[in-house]
């Protein structure tokens, strides 16, 4: 499994940012013109704040005022206009402290299950199949139980997991229940498949 963000910084970097509230500026210069063309322009603008989790605006631009910027959406993540372009701050604290935005097929996830939680910590970069390996249940589901299907002909409950974009049967149950309980149990007795605890919740 792939660690947090402040996991992935060297260990004096680390003691850097632990040592501080407000990081000023990129600890890590980008290379991608796009991405430093970002970094360049946040810090005009912007520093950090390590206690809030937010970035905090300095400097008056079209409109906007000092202070946390940026505004939650339903799903209660914090979505940032830099250059009129839309960031996730999560992207945005990635890039301040790694120089990189996430890459093709990278996602970031909130390791507790919280959108809200940006804090270095909760924060790791992982491709979509691992992230959704910590997802909870999706708002689609009618069974209740992730993993768990409805199969209307025969009146009774399918159970499955899906690994590497495959999904693989786990078997038939007579309830709900009886099949996210085979699921769970499939899950721990594989922990190599990278499962979180609170998959699926």
């Amino acid at each position: 499994m792939c660690g947090n963000l402040l996991d992935d910084l060297d260990e004096a970097t680390r003691a850097e940012v632990l040592g501080k509230r407000f990081i000023e500026c990129p600890l890590v210069i980008a290379t991608d013109p796009f991405a430093r063309m970002i970094q360049i322009e946040l810090e005009k603008i912007a520093y950090f704040d390590m206690q809030l989790i937010r970035f905090i605006r300095t400097k008056i631009t079209q409109g906007s005022k000092l202070g946390p910027m940026g505004c939650r959406r339903k799903d209660n993540r914090v979505i940032m206009m830099i250059m009129r372009i839309p960031f996730l701050q999560s992207h945005l604290i990635y890039l301040w402290f790694t120089g990189d935005l996430p890459k093709a097929k990278q996602e970031i996830d909130h390791i507790d299950g919280d959108p809200s939680n940006d804090s270095l910590v909760n924060l790791r970069v992982v491709p979509h199949s691992v992230n959704c390996k910590n997802m909870r249940i999706n708002n689609s589901n009618t069974s209740g139980y992730a993993g768990v299907s409805y199969v209307k002909r025969r009146g009774n409950y399918q159970a499955y997991i899906t690994v590497n974009y495959k999904r693989q049967q786990l078997g038939i149950y007579a309830t709900a229940e009886d099949a996210y309980a085979a699921r769970k149990n499939y899950i721990n007795a594989h922990p190599e498949l990278g499962f979180t605890v609170r998959h699926g919740l």
